[in-house]
């Protein structure tokens, strides 16, 4: 069995795995450019430079992939919003301000270490995520899947991932045509309505899901399911050129993270 490309609905970031330039290319390829900038965002504490390995990963998902900006902008809000609450969070102190306390109102206050340390964190943290989702947009789960059972992931884990990966376009599936009933027979029309519609929709998805997990159980021991799915995975061939000037772009970068240190 032969995995197809997934161009239909479902999450964003399975819609640009599929969808972007570079999804023929070797997981090897992308995992050397992505870890290594991961690795550079975690050496390094200069904000410019965490600056700089977000603008090289964002040319590399939406000039080199050629990743739908629109897609790529959906799946870096989640993760972006996150950053910046905790960061804020991070930046604020609660009690008697300090002697070098910058700002306070009532018992929040901020002192110049606490800000740098805040400031530090976020560019950090989007240079990490921004390196993870370079991989996560141009590789499919299917491809990475593959990519663990040849690193000798266990297989029992490589399963289960595989099959929550499956899972959830059921899960999405099902809620988007119960929504879509919902919706024809007016069950928004009211806030009172809407909470009504909210829990119906929570409760057919769970069930309904629950009933198709089951056949999917069923289906599997009737076809003598030994704990392993075995697909043909794609002919993916390692482009040299590719990998080498990876590696010096991390390699540069490094260089530059380890000098401002």
């Amino acid at each position: 069995m032969t995995v197809g490309a997934r161009t239909g609905p479902g999450p964003a970031v399975d819609r640009a795995a599929w969808s972007n330039r570079w999804r023929d290319r070797s997981v090897l390829e992308k995992s050397v450019l992505s870890f290594g900038l991961l690795v550079v965002a975690m050496v390094t504490r200069a904000p410019w430079l965490h600056a700089a390995l977000v603008v090289v990963c964002l040319v590399a998902i939406l000039v080199g992939a050629r990743v739908e900006p629109r897609l790529a902008s959906r799946v870096l809000t989640l993760p972006v919003t996150f950053i910046v609450i905790g960061a804020l969070v991070a930046a604020v102190s609660i009690g008697h301000p300090a002697p070098d306390a910058v700002w306070s109102f009532g018992p929040f206050w901020s002192a110049p270490a606490s800000i740098e340390r805040s400031v530090e964190t976020v560019g950090r943290s989007l240079a990490a995520a921004s390196a993870l989702m370079l991989l996560a947009l141009t590789t499919p789960m299917t491809d990475l899947l593959t990519a663990a059972r040849r690193a000798k992931v266990p297989a029992t884990m490589v399963e289960i991932a595989g099959l929550v990966y499956r899972m959830l376009f059921v899960l999405l599936d099902v809620a988007g045509n119960v929504r879509a009933t919902q919706e024809a027979r007016l069950g928004y029309a009211s806030a009172r309505i809407a909470r009504a519609s909210v829990a119906s929709l929570l409760s057919a998805t769970l069930r309904t899901a629950w009933v198709r997990a089951q056949r999917l159980g069923e289906g599997l021991e009737g076809r003598g399911f030994d704990g392993a799915l075995v697909v043909t995975p794609r002919a993916q061939n390692v482009s040299v050129p590719f990998v080498g000037l990876s590696a010096c772009v991390v390699m540069a970068l490094g260089v530059v993270a380890v000098m401002t240190r």
